[in-house]
């Protein structure tokens, strides 16, 4: 039965948080969390129960240069993970102002019709922006969190369980 379970989509760039929003999510140590960009090369599945509600979260690679062959794979894959969901999380940095990158990631979403929901992470950090400076992404709602302080993630869940088929296990 729980393989009928909605789908999201966690994509942004390499290194804003993804693993580590992913792992707060299902509440346990799945994804691989590391320093260094590009941690991720496949993408992760974990379930999640919040509340009377559960889903499966996807957690892929960071989005870099596609030109590279082992690069254009890893686009496949946020491409079905992508195709694959119900809704999608796009993840940014809150301390760094969105790059052309994170615009194209922002449209990649949109085009796909479904929900999505902008998620500014890292915001426990000295500089981070405000809301405002990612409005011009056209991506709403937006949701401040710091996956590392657990900061903001029960209100991303409720918008998630909100905007997602019910489906009860």
């Amino acid at each position: 039965m729980s393989r009928n379970l909605p789908k999201v989509a966690i994509i942004g760039q390499a290194n804003v948080g993804k693993s580590s929003l992913f792992n707060r999510m299902i509440r346990a140590q799945q994804a691989v969390v590391a320093r260094e960009a590009g941690t991720t090369r496949d993408s992760v599945l974990g379930k999640v129960k919040y509340k009377n509600q559960a889903f499966w979260l996807i957690d892929t690679a960071g989005l870099k240069d596609p030109n590279d062959e082992f690069e254009a794979t890893i686009q496949e894959q946020i491409q079905d993970a992508v195709d694959a969901s119900e809704l999608i999380l796009v993840v940014l940095d809150s301390t760094k102002p969105f790059s052309n990158e994170d615009r194209l990631i922002a449209k990649k979403a949109l085009k796909s019709r479904k929900h999505v929901i902008l998620v500014l992470n890292k915001t426990d950090l000295k500089g981070n922006l405000p809301n405002e400076e990612f409005l011009r992404l056209g991506v709403k709602p937006i949701i401040r969190t710091s996956a590392e302080h657990n900061a903001g993630v029960d209100e991303l869940l409720t918008e998630i369980a909100e905007n997602i088929p019910k489906v009860k296990e």
